[in-house]
């Protein structure tokens, strides 16, 4: 509208007026019960004169976010030695470990007829003369899955009526509601000066005579947050046999 500062102004809240502090527009002191907001507020909140004008409040949309799902596996080999050669059984191996020249990350049967292990190493990483085993390993594969963790925010417009027009005030408003043909989802200010809403509609959602009301619309905001869920799996795997006996070293064992 043209009173006050005039139209494209953004209201400031909250701004104190007449010793009342105010979160949203209001009627309060206006010959024609109208909506208005203060523009501009001194440094402790209070209205500056003239710093004002007809107000009008639109609803944000509703906001969601989803973060994505995470699922994580890793395989890790536990090896120790068993039998009787070199160090003999139930020494863990240490990876990576260097042999003739050669960086192992894994057992090697490299000058064996069976698979081999260090089990200590120098400064330099290079394998310990006599520390060594014949190799077993099993490996673990583990398996973590978060799932989705989605928060909803939704902003919600509550609106009634204010002032002695149409029904008077306290009176909430009915949306949708359907006058002179057209659908409003929110208060209009349409064949009026001032914001106005219908108090209730028939069965077509169109406004009965009569009951409306000026409009004043305050804003909740609802937070919805559904909990990450963790669930981890862990399957043992890859055996084979070692030494001479049966039929010898390196075979995958079947189960």
């Amino acid at each position: 509208g043209s009173s006050g500062v005039g139209a494209g102004h953004l209201c400031v809240f909250p701004f104190i007026y007449d010793g009342i502090q105010y979160q949203s527009c209001t009627a309060y002191a206006d010959e024609d019960d109208g909506l208005w907001c203060s523009t501009k507020t001194d440094e402790f909140g209070y209205y500056l004169s003239d710093y004002w004008g007809d107000c009008l409040c639109q609803t944000a949309p509703s906001t969601t976010t989803v973060t994505s799902t995470v699922t994580a596996t890793a395989t890790l080999a536990s090896c120790h030695t068993v039998g009787s050669s070199g160090v003999g059984a139930g020494h863990l191996c240490v990876f990576p470990f260097t042999y003739a020249g050669i960086r192992y990350k894994s057992c090697t049967s490299v000058d064996s007829d069976r698979l081999w292990c260090s089990t200590k190493t120098d400064a330099f990483g290079n394998t310990v003369s006599g520390q060594w085993g014949d190799c077993l390993c099993q490996t673990a594969t583990s398996s973590t899955t978060v799932k989705s963790t989605v928060t909803t925010t939704a902003t919600l417009a509550s609106c009634h009526t204010v002032g002695s027009s149409g029904v008077g005030a306290g009176h909430p408003c009915v949306f949708p509601f359907t006058y002179a043909g057209i659908q409003y989802k929110s208060c209009t200010s349409v064949d009026s000066d001032r914001l106005w809403c219908s108090t209730k509609t028939d069965a077509f959602g169109n406004t009965v005579s009569g009951q409306w009301g000026d409009c004043l619309c305050q804003t909740e905001t609802s937070s919805t947050t559904v909990k990450s869920t963790v669930t981890t799996t862990a399957t043992l795997a890859s055996c084979h046999t070692v030494g001479s006996s049966g039929v010898g070293a390196g075979h995958p064992c079947v189960f």
